[in-house]
């Protein structure tokens, strides 16, 4: 580990559409954007966090996540 931590910001996007051929009308469509960041712990390790925040009145209108990714094999930059 260099001793100082570096972070990558980021926005995801999720959704729900409905089933290919038979899409759901828009008010029961869920869009949510995740602003976050890509929090680098090791040279194999990346801590992601990040806010969940609806775009449209169905489903969760904010949601915390967090996850925690470990790099096996080869070389890391």
């Amino acid at each position: 580990m260099s001793g100082t931590l570096s972070s990558i910001s980021a926005l995801e996007y999720y959704g729900t559409l409905g089933p290919l051929g038979d899409l759901l009308p828009g008010h029961e469509q869920v869009h949510q954007f995740y602003p976050g960041a890509d929090i680098k712990l090791s040279d194999n390790a990346v801590w992601n966090v990040g806010v969940g925040i609806a775009a449209t009145e169905t489903g969760n209108q904010l949601v915390y996540k967090t996850r925690i990714g470990i790099l096996f094999g080869g070389k890391h930059h």
